[in-house]
């Protein structure tokens, strides 16, 4: 350090296990009050690819003529942050009867991303042949929204 009175705390090859809070204390000196600093250290992991569970990547999806209602769910496993899911139909971006959620890893700071697409089947012309698809992204790929 440059300074007598300055030091300094550096992590080099930062992992999930070094994701925390730091503080730095300065002890008193006849009668002052104690100073403090904290800094919090997140550590990011790209989520892994998502899949659509049940589903390999590009295949076809059956579904009898009486059924009224299809779910597909789309999982971004291990981020950190959890991942945002978007889904497409035919490349357009859907919104509706999307539903959003996440789950915790019970190991470490990682987070599971699923999101739940519920597709009517009503008009079964209309969703023959259409393409769905989810797209995954989280922070440590792609930086902050």
């Amino acid at each position: 350090s440059s300074h007598e009175n300055e030091f300094s705390l550096m992590i080099v090859n930062a992992h999930l296990e070094d994701d925390a809070v730091y503080e730095c204390q300065v002890l008193p000196r006849g009668g002052d009050a104690r100073l403090q600093a904290k800094a919090t250290l997140t550590v990011l992991v790209p989520c892994e690819a998502p899949v659509i569970l049940g589903y390999s990547n590009g295949s076809t999806v059956e579904v009898p003529f009486t059924q009224q209602v299809l779910e597909l769910v789309c999982e971004a496993r291990k981020g950190r942050p959890a991942a945002t899911v978007e889904w497409f139909r035919n490349g357009i971006k859907v919104t509706d009867s999307v539903r959003y959620g996440i789950e915790a890893s019970a190991e470490d700071k990682r987070e599971t991303a699923r999101s739940t697409i519920t597709v009517s089947l009503t008009n079964h012309k209309e969703e023959n042949g259409a393409v769905y698809r989810c797209q995954a992204r989280n922070s440590a790929v792609f930086g902050p929204p």
